[in-house]
């Protein structure tokens, strides 16, 4: 999440399972109601916005591997009860969040023979680059 000014948040969109229903909601509906949690003191606040998503955005050059930028017009900021977040510690990042420099991992699903014809071209070719098609019993 990036703030860009008094009333502008941004964020980047990374492909998950290549369907965009996130991305295909905030199309349809373009309000938005943001929760952010601190989990190592436990704290809450509330974004509302209108979002909108932008394949060309300007951004998106510095979110490697991102494939859509969000921009929240924010229209209300408030505190929301942290009564019932637990205590949480980062413990390590996960190995599919990217990186600038290198590529992250090919998520194993996305080399199923039986999903291929769901996934976008660019996934079809990175699946062939990288170790080809397995049946759902290889995973």
């Amino acid at each position: 999440m990036r703030v860009l000014d008094g009333t502008t948040l941004a964020f980047p969109c990374y492909d998950g399972n290549g369907m965009f229903y996130s991305m295909g909601n905030l199309v349809g509906n373009d309000k938005v109601g943001l929760l952010f949690l601190n989990f190592e003191r436990p704290h809450r606040i509330r974004v509302q916005g209108i979002a909108s998503v932008d394949d060309n955005d300007p951004l998106l050059a510095d979110y490697s591997e991102a494939q859509l930028v969000v921009r929240i017009a924010v229209t209300e900021i408030f505190r929301n009860c942290p009564r019932y977040v637990h205590r949480y510690r980062k413990v390590e990042e996960s190995e599919y969040v990217p990186h600038p420099g290198s590529h992250a991992p090919l998520a194993a699903w996305k080399r199923v023979d039986d999903v291929q014809a769901s996934l976008s071209k660019r996934d079809q070719d990175r699946v062939a680059r990288e170790g080809g098609l397995i049946t759902p019993r290889g995973i």
